[in-house]
């Protein structure tokens, strides 16, 4: 089951990605789950790569999967589109996994990253996409490279506290940016499922492309928008400016439509949805919101911000489209969101 994506497109960008010239995603990153290890090295280019801008330094990226990949897992799959930014020769680390707590141990490595050991790993300036399957019974792992299956060097077996988290479902997966041996490279496109049935992805799903949902309708009476000529604009506002619409004292729902700018003809896996916003009452409030595609609707989500702003508050990771059948770009465009603030479910 597809358990969870993630991508930097929303991300403030760098137009200088080099050390000390970046700038810091942290603001507006939006993955609670997520913690980004020395912020101030990471940079998001124009092309959504979030990558380490620092030599021989801990630089990473770590999501919690504690409520995400059921405790006990036996296998799971991670996909992902690397970038080489800087070359070590030597054994390192690009994805591990540890206990919360600790996201920049990258001891626990899933697969041994070398020349030797990892043909594969592009040359500075290029990127392929991995998909890494890690067996949990026996802390193997099999590999494919743009779709074709490599050869995978085994990392070390994991330590006592280690396998204890995973068993107990918590544990976090650490994508290295940057380390002390030099080695620095760039992601997007991330995906994580299991074997569990559901949707369907249960393996491999094959070299991944994610795009931004964006807003081609926002209307609701009495909302006002601040920094944006109206709420839709402030809205589609990308970081780090930060324009922001108000809703009014009734309630009114705001009702919007999605749109994204994938290719024609692409095959559409999944959908998620997030929101950011604020209380502008004593303490953190509750909005409803309702998605809808034509006479098909999806159970009303509740979604809480605190007084101070939250980002990417998540609505949900949908597989199916509300008709309950496969996404394509048709269906996306005639997807509504409704926002009701301020309720109760």
């Amino acid at each position: 089951m597809l358990r969870a994506i993630y991508n930097f497109d929303h991300c403030a960008k760098s137009a200088t990605l080099t050390a000390g010239s970046t700038v810091n995603p942290s603001v507006g990153f939006g993955y609670s789950n997520a913690t980004l290890l020395a912020p101030a090295s990471i940079g998001v280019g124009a092309d959504g790569f979030m990558g380490g801008y620092i030599a021989g330094g801990t630089v990473n990226v770590a999501f919690d999967m504690t409520g995400i990949i059921p405790a006990n897992p036996t296998k799971v799959t991670f996909g992902w589109r690397v970038r080489t930014l800087q070359v070590y020769s030597n054994t390192h680390a690009m994805i591990s996994f540890s206990v919360p707590g600790t996201p920049n141990d990258t001891t626990a490595y899933m697969m041994t990253i070398s020349p030797a050991a990892a043909p594969w790993v592009p040359a500075v300036g290029n990127d392929v996409y991995v998909e890494l399957t890690y067996d949990f019974t026996t802390f193997t792992a099999t590999a494919m490279v743009n779709g074709a299956p490599v050869a995978v060097t085994a990392g070390p077996v994991p330590s006592a506290a280690q396998k204890a988290a995973f068993v107990s479902g918590a544990w976090t997966i650490n994508f290295v940016l940057a380390n002390s041996l030099n080695a620095r490279y760039a992601y997007r496109d991330i995906y994580v499922l299991d074997v569990v049935a559901g949707d369907g992805m249960v393996a491999p799903l094959g070299p991944q492309k994610m795009f931004p949902i964006s807003l081609d309708a926002a209307d609701g009476t009495g909302w006002v928008a601040t920094g944006a000529g109206t709420t839709m604009d402030a809205l589609n506002t990308a970081l780090p400016a930060n324009p922001y619409s108000t809703s009014p004292s009734d309630k009114t729902p705001l009702v919007t439509s999605l749109k994204t700018n994938a290719p024609a003809g692409s095959r559409v896996n999944a959908v998620s949805l997030s929101m950011s916003g604020t209380s502008i009452g004593d303490g953190a409030s509750t909005s409803k919101v309702e998605i809808s595609q034509g006479g098909a609707n999806v159970a009303a989500k509740f979604v809480a911000v605190a007084k101070a702003i939250t980002y990417g508050a998540p609505i949900g990771l949908f597989p199916k489209a509300p008709d309950g059948g496969s996404w394509d770009l048709s269906k996306i465009d005639l997807t509504t969101l409704k926002l009701t603030p301020d309720t109760i479910s």
